[in-house]
């Protein structure tokens, strides 16, 4: 959406995940890099205020396919 802000939510209680994984889609776990924290999504997002953006340093869990990429361009290391 063009023009929307990424914002840091604190707090506030979080929603579901906007898009959740396939059912047979395989997982895996990324370490956020300094170049992606406040550019990859969590996944959560909070009708209103967007998605949750993941910091440096966060792990989180999301489709290899993604993962592969996001490490590709930096922003995410495969955790093994």
């Amino acid at each position: 959406m063009a023009g929307r802000k990424k914002q840091d939510i604190g707090d506030e209680e979080i929603g579901t995940p906007a898009l959740p994984a396939a059912r047979d889609e395989e997982l895996v776990r990324v370490t956020i890099t300094k170049f992606g924290g406040g550019k990859v999504s969590t996944g959560v997002s909070i009708m209103g205020k967007g998605d949750i953006m993941a910091k440096r340093g966060d792990v989180i869990e999301i489709s290899a396919d993604c993962a592969r990429a996001l490490e590709e361009r930096g922003l995410a290391e495969i955790v093994e």
